[in-house]
């Protein structure tokens, strides 16, 4: 099936539809002239890119890290599930690792729409109604995009991490890991680091949430953000998909320490600066259509949307019950938009303190993990959300309450959550205790 369809959550409902739309052909048949099964038309194709990054996010009180998304460099996404993630996760060198490979898919069902239109009878009408129902399944999934294995490879190479940490798997992710020295980057200056690495395997930049660093491992001159240090997801880095020279750097400014929410910032990185090396030439700016303040958490994600042409920036608002989604795309090589951002209600308020959000492989659901602050007692929460990257919004699919957490030492905290790569199970880490917890989600 995924193999036939090319894309998951589709070739149920596309396949069901086209034997559907053939009983009711043969039938109808009887009645009235042959024409063209319409759906048939349906089938979906799309331009096809070359690369995506990998984004790795560290935190300094817990010495595991985070692999979360990647994106190309030229247009659009990529990632993909690995073995290795899960084998570092149980020696306790990487946390909650998870990858995913998307396949961008652009609907090409207008064509058929049109020619159902012009066949008289109950078969084209019939026909075009089961398509539609097929479309709108289709438009509300992200786009994606093929790569080789070896191209998916060589983008997961670099980890960079505080504390002047380097950790490189090689283009072809054969050899051991080796762990080095590298950048100037202490401490003090981030828990939450994104790397973007190309398809060759090179090192393009990378950020925390408060500075830029170029491939050479050197602060960038304009590289001074205003986002927070503590932030559990500090920073995200997305490509200018009409620009291959710019970047979006998503960062936020939060630290529950200081207040529950904060403000979500953006600024943009563009290679042609300091010969090459790339600098920050736009910074601390909101990504709102009329430039008001987004008050969000430490959380911070992204998945593409379902046309393939921008991205859904992902954050929520501590003490509410609300899911944030703001479309980003890019009128001109020059510009950038964004939206008013999506709110999705939960069903029960939010905590106060650190958290995540967590997409699957298919961008199709999310994991989001909210925790309470300054302890972690009475404990967290933990949702179960349909995305839909046609329109933003989240629908809630479950949420279960997690126990509350020893009031002892540092008092350790829910920290993020993430899936398994067959999602049967949703992983629950903590910070200040460094435990691992693993729920079954099959059922």
């Amino acid at each position: 099936m995924k193999d036939l369809f090319g894309s998951h959550g589709l070739q149920v409902m596309t396949l069901a539809a086209y034997l559907l739309n053939k009983v009711l052909c043969l039938l109808a048949g009887l009645f009235f002239r042959p024409i063209q099964a319409v759906v048939e038309k349906q089938m979906v194709s799309g331009k096809r890119h070359t690369g995506f990054f990998v984004s790795t996010y560290s935190r300094s009180e817990n010495p595991a890290g985070q692999l979360l998304r990647w994106i190309n460099r030229r247009v659009s996404y990529a990632s993909a599930d690995t073995d290795e993630a899960w084998v570092r996760l149980r020696t306790g060198k990487v946390s909650i690792a998870q990858a995913c490979l998307f396949k961008e898919h652009r609907n090409r069902a207008e064509a058929g729409l049109a020619a159902a239109a012009v066949n008289k009878g109950l078969k084209s009408l019939l026909a075009a109604s089961l398509l539609l129902l097929s479309v709108t399944h289709i438009q509300s999934q992200a786009a994606q995009i093929n790569l080789s294995p070896a191209q998916r490879r060589a983008t997961e190479r670099n980890w960079i991490f505080h504390r002047n940490t380097r950790m490189d798997f090689g283009v072809s992710g054969n050899a051991t890991a080796t762990i080095s020295s590298f950048g100037v980057q202490a401490n003090a200056n981030g828990e939450g680091f994104s790397t973007a690495t190309d398809v060759d395997g090179n090192l393009v930049f990378y950020t925390s949430a408060t500075q830029t660093y170029n491939r050479n491992g050197a602060a960038t001159s304009n590289g001074a953000i205003t986002g927070n240090n503590s932030a559990t997801q500090g920073a995200i880095i997305l490509p200018h998909l009409k620009n291959p020279d710019r970047y979006l750097v998503f960062y936020s400014g939060t630290d529950v320490g200081t207040a529950a929410n904060g403000n979500l910032q953006y600024a943009e990185y563009d290679m042609k600066q300091n010969g090459g090396l790339g600098d920050l030439v736009v910074k601390n700016l909101a990504p709102s259509p009329t430039g008001a303040n987004i008050l969000t958490s430490e959380a911070l994600t992204y998945a593409p949307n379902s046309t393939g042409d921008g991205f859904w920036v992902v954050s929520f608002e501590n003490n509410s019950t609300q899911v944030k989604a703001i479309q980003v795309k890019f009128p001109t090589p020059a510009t950038v938009s964004f939206s008013a951002p999506v709110i999705s209600n939960l069903s029960s308020a939010l905590y106060n303190g650190y958290g995540s959000v967590e997409f699957n492989d298919s961008w199709s659901k999310a994991l989001l993990l909210s925790g309470s602050f300054p302890s972690g007692n009475p404990g967290g929460k933990l949702f179960e959300l349909n995305f839909n990257a046609l329109t933003g919004v989240f629908t809630e699919l479950w949420n279960i309450s997690l126990p509350a957490l020893p009031v002892t030492g540092n008092n350790p905290k829910y920290y993020m959550a993430d899936y398994s790569p067959a999602e049967t199970y949703a992983y629950v880490s903590t910070v200040f205790s460094d435990r691992l917890y693993r729920y079954n989600i099959s059922s």
